[in-house]
Formats: C-alpha cells, sequence, structure tokens
C-alpha cells in the first residue's frame, strides 16, 4: 500500500509528482503553520517541525508559502523519526522557488539524514539544476536533473527525488532524468530539515527563496 505524508510549509494545495506508481495516496499526516508559536504542527498530535533561525530570516507569505532569507533558516522536525522507506518504492518531492542561487553552493530544499549516513536529500547544484542525493545500504548515488537551472526568477516549481523498482531519478515539474541504480535499503535517522540542513547550517547550504510544501510517499 502507498502511503503518503505531507509537510506543508502553510497550508496550501497538495501536489503529488515523481516517478512512483500513479495510483492515488492515502493522504497520512497534514503539517499546517501555527504562526503564534511559530511551529508547523500536526492536527493529530504528531510530530511537528519548527521554523528556526530567527524572525527576519524568514517571511511568511500572503500565497502558501514561506521564504527563506538568511543563512541558517530552516524548518526543523521537532522529533527524531519521519518516513522512512525502507527497500519500498518512494517519492520525496517539494514544491518551491528560488530567489538565488549563490556559487559554491549546494542549497538543502529536504533533507532526511545527514553526510556519510543513509540519506534522502533534494539540493541545488551551485548552478541551480535540481539534484537528488540518494545513499542507502546499497551505496550512494547522485542524479542532476537535465531541466534548466531554477535560478529564473522565482517561477515555482516541482522538485521530486524518486525509487521505482532498480530505478532512482529526479523529476522537476515534467521533465524526468533517471539512471539504474540498486540503491538497497534506505532508513535515514536524526530530524528532517526543509531550507538547509541543520541549525548551524551557513549559506553555502542555505536556500534562498520559497517552499509551499513537501510531501512523502512510500509503497
Amino acid at each position: 500500500m502507498r502511503r503518503w505524508t505531507t509537510l506543508a510549509v502553510v497550508v496550501g494545495l497538495l501536489l503529488a509528482t515523481g516517478g512512483a506508481s500513479s495510483a492515488d495516496p492515502a493522504l497520512l499526516e497534514t503539517w499546517t503553520y501555527a504562526p503564534l508559536t511559530q511551529q508547523l504542527v500536526v492536527p493529530d498530535g504528531g510530530s511537528p517541525f519548527s521554523i528556526t533561525g530567527g524572525r527576519t530570516s524568514w517571511t511568511l507569505l500572503g500565497a502558501p508559502a514561506v521564504r527563506f532569507s538568511r543563512a541558517p533558516s530552516l524548518a526543523v522536525q521537532t522529533s527524531d523519526t519521519f518516513v522512512a522507506p525502507g527497500s519500498a518504492d518512494f517519492t520525496y518531492s517539494a514544491v518551491m522557488s528560488v530567489d538565488e542561487v549563490r556559487a559554491r553552493s549546494s542549497a538543502n530544499v529536504f533533507q532526511y539524514g545527514r553526510y556519510g549516513t543513509q540519506q534522502i536529500k533534494l539540493q541545488l547544484t551551485a548552478t541551480g539544476k535540481a539534484q537528488c542525493v540518494l545513499r542507502g545500504t546499497g551505496g550512494r548515488v547522485k542524479v542532476t536533473s537535465r531541466a534548466p537551472s531554477l535560478d529564473d526568477g522565482g517561477r515555482q516549481h516541482t522538485f521530486a527525488c524518486w525509487r521505482s523498482g532498480g530505478t532512482v531519478g529526479v523529476t522537476l515539474d515534467s521533465q524526468t532524468t533517471a539512471k539504474a541504480f540498486a540503491l538497497g535499503s534506505v532508513v535515514p535517522t536524526g530530524r528532517a530539515t526543509a531550507g538547509n540542513k541543520s541549525l548551524t547550517g551557513d549559506a553555502s547550504d542555505q536556500l534562498f527563496g520559497k517552499i509551499w510544501s513537501v510531501s512523502v510517499s512510500v509503497g
């Protein structure tokens, strides 16, 4: 059965993309923004995310999005467990846009698992290309989108990293780049983040742009 979890940076439209099954997913949870506590909260009491980095580092927009403008500013999960795919097919996707791409950077859109450990990461290259970094028991792989750079004046995009059988790939809007790779089981640990890798991340890891939502489907 395909499972679906959504981190909505604020309340917004859920968009599903990627290379996995086309069956309609079952919505598990939706995080929504609570301005009084500066948290993304789960209505059923599940683990919230906190917006952090100082109030001047991010902006709650009139449209359903958060703009991250200083480093480090990010959404951080407040518990130590998130949806891990194991050996199942998966799609992790973000609805986002880019305000600025900085040289010698790899801006984090979403990250679950740290460098050197099992990991699922949606990032931008130094030229603004969408790139998936995946590490499981079968090794580590990067897949870079053949689509144009996201340094395009703030246009909204849906950016997905996925595994389907023995293939992994990145889908940017409707354009997919894939490769055969035996990723194995993927069970990251630690707290999932959006916008930067951690509270100690710097400008080289910072997404300078907007995130509407991060969605996860497994199975």
